[in-house]
Formats: C-alpha cells, sequence, structure tokens
C-alpha cells in the first residue's frame, strides 16, 4: 500500500514536472480540484528518494493559487532593498536595521550576534563591490516546510583601515507570500585574506 502510495505521488509529481518546466509561477486554467500545496509539499517532503527535491523545485510552485505574487522582479527588489539595509547597517553601526530584517527570529541571542556582526568590521566602510542578489529558489526547513529563498553576497567591501570584506545572506518567505515579506535567516561577514569570519544563523 505504502509503494503504490509513493509511486502514485511521483509518478503526479512527473507528470507536474512536464508541464511547468524550469519556470515558476505556472498560471493554470482551473484549481478547483488541484491538490493543495502543503499536500503536495508535505508528501514530496516525505519520499525517501534523491529526486524529491528535484521534483520540489521544479514542481511545487504549479500548485500555487496565486502565482502573480511572486515574479523574479519582485524577488530581486527586495533582495537588493535588503543587500543596501545590510551595508547601511554595517556602515552606521545600526543594529536595529539589522534585527528588523530578522523580525519574526526568537533567538535570544540575537542581539549579541547582530552587534557581533557589526562589531566585526574594522573602521568605516568606503567603497563596497557591485551586489549580486536574487531569486535561489524553493528550500525546505528541518520541519518539512517549504519556502521560497531570496540572497546576495556583496564583495569588495572596503575600510578606511585597508581592510577587505564580503557578506552574504539568505532570506525566506511562504510560498504563497509577496518576496517584500521575506524574513532574513542567515547573515555572513567575512574577511577577504581569511583572518576571520562571523555568522548569524537562524
Amino acid at each position: 500500500m505504502k509503494k503504490t502510495a509513493v509511486i502514485s505521488i511521483m509518478s503526479a509529481a512527473a507528470l507536474l514536472f512536464t508541464g511547468c518546466g524550469a519556470k515558476s509561477g505556472v498560471q493554470r486554467e482551473n484549481d478547483e480540484d488541484d491538490v493543495t500545496l502543503p499536500e503536495f509539499a508535505k508528501a514530496v517532503a516525505n519520499l525517501s528518494v534523491i529526486s524529491a527535491d528535484y521534483l520540489t523545485y521544479y514542481c511545487v510552485s504549479a500548485l500555487l493559487k496565486d502565482p502573480e505574487k511572486h515574479t523574479y522582479d519582485e524577488a530581486y527588489t527586495t533582495s537588493n532593498k535588503q543587500d543596501r539595509t545590510v551595508i547601511d547597517a554595517a556602515d552606521k553601526k545600526d543594529a536595529a536595521a539589522v534585527k528588523e530584517l530578522f523580525r519574526k527570529t526568537d533567538d535570544p541571542e540575537l542581539d549579541r550576534k547582530i552587534n557581533e556582526f557589526i562589531g566585526f568590521i574594522d573602521g568605516e566602510i568606503i567603497s563596497t563591490g557591485k551586489p549580486f542578489s536574487g531569486y535561489n529558489g524553493f528550500v525546505r526547513d528541518e520541519a518539512g516546510n517549504i519556502f521560497r529563498e531570496i540572497g546576495g553576497i556583496r564583495e569588495n567591501i572596503q575600510t578606511d583601515t585597508g581592510k577587505t570584506y564580503y557578506i552574504c545572506f539568505q532570506s525566506r518567505y511562504e510560498p504563497d507570500k509577496s518576496p517584500d515579506t521575506a524574513v532574513m535567516t542567515r547573515l555572513l561577514i567575512a574577511d577577504k585574506d581569511g583572518n576571520g569570519r562571523y555568522e548569524i544563523n537562524v
């Protein structure tokens, strides 16, 4: 019975894959009889096969009830804003601005971690490289919940003390929500010369 169920789920996923291709937010004519997103995500998450993540990444978007809520342009805009917020906050030593990006995090050590992140930078920022940010795709947390993820990296962050750093981040939001609801889950800063790094991972 269990084997039959697994095969049925994989067959359905394979059919969806054939129809949806590599792009997210596929518009469908009739959603009345569709499997719901939570049901499909849970089924795929429980599959003990190598292709589970592969199928999830490409097919779960075909089941979204409101695909127009997500576009790559929106994801790029939001990730770019978060990148700018991090750089400005690091330069101005503004811990509150960084904390707002982690706004739904209940980590009791978050304030300390953010202060250590900001304190990692030696000197004032005088220049940075261009931001590279955008939509990363679907991810799954330890509980099996599916999220969309955005992220970015900023290299060649130079300070007036001659130090050079890079910063990268990742943020997540629920699949049927807008990218501007994304909450940061990871923020890392590292010395370009390999003289240390600091990471907030929640």
